[in-house]
């Protein structure tokens, strides 16, 4: 069984593409709906008519807790210490913005505005920084962790104009934030950058990786990407990418871009 958001979902068939049952209910009783996954990652959100996927997908019986009060946060997607274990930085997705909290007194300290749909949040290991990929504005927004405030906005190498940042890991060695990129989700990359600087100082092309799916709860107004996930090595030099339609993970030199090896692993990885 596969659990996802409280959801208890059955295993899709193996050899076909993968689409789980659609009789689901969430934990508060109302309709779910069937989460669905691609044979290859796609575009997170095309761009078109309007602004952004639809994110109020409600039924006419749900009802909400009022929250009327600062600050605002909706739909977190992440969260992640700061390098002391003292504060935790949440990312929220609908409201543009990062929350940070004192773990201690479970007290909001600071809401610090990021760009347009903010989907992943990571500290740098010297707890300095913390970078922020805005999937819908093709930026990733670096945090100084002492000021909390937004120290620089960085935009990402794309050539499709649907870049799509949606993860960051960052080198321990150099300190640089690796940042993947869905682009045309044909040729997807990953964008290296500086977060000191607020640049970017490479970019460079990888299979495909971005969203393989998606999923809902229309009663309880929760929506979202299924991502691919990846790997940075240890010591910062590669990067692992599953290629869910080539069945096999790639391995990319992070210096040069150059594919190292592609392993076979079995169907849609």
């Amino acid at each position: 069984m596969l659990t996802i958001l409280g959801l208890a979902l059955a295993a899709p068939q193996v050899g076909a593409i993968p689409l789980l049952p659609s009789a689901l209910t969430d934990p508060e009783g109302g309709a779910a709906l069937a989460p669905t996954l691609f044979e290859r990652p796609r575009r997170a959100w095309t761009r078109g008519a309007t602004s952004g996927p639809n994110l109020a997908q409600r039924t006419a019986a749900s009802t909400f807790e009022s929250l009327n009060q600062d600050p605002e946060g909706d739909m977190p997607r992440d969260a992640a210490f700061t390098s002391d274990g003292e504060r935790v930085l949440v990312v929220n997705r609908d409201t543009d913005n990062v929350t940070v909290f004192d773990f201690a007194t479970r007290t909001v300290v600071a809401t610090i505005a990021v760009g347009d749909f903010p989907v992943d949040v990571e500290v740098s290991p010297n707890g300095q920084f913390a970078a922020v990929p805005n999937l819908l504005d093709d930026t990733v927004s670096i945090i100084d962790v002492a000021s909390l405030s937004v120290s620089a906005t960085v935009p990402v190498t794309q050539t499709s104009g649907e870049g799509q940042p949606y993860r960051v890991a960052f080198d321990a060695g150099t300190g640089h934030a690796v940042v993947s990129v869905i682009d045309d989700a044909m040729d997807s990359r990953f964008a290296v950058i500086d977060p000191a600087a607020g640049v970017e100082l490479r970019a460079f092309t990888t299979s495909s990786h971005g969203a393989y799916g998606f999923f809902g709860t229309p009663e309880s107004a929760i929506f979202g990407n299924l991502f691919t996930d990846w790997a940075l090595s240890p010591d910062g030099a590669y990067v692992l990418v599953p290629d869910r339609g080539g069945d096999v993970l790639n391995s990319y030199d992070v210096a040069t871009g150059a594919l190292l090896a592609s392993v076979p692993v079995g169907a849609v990885p």
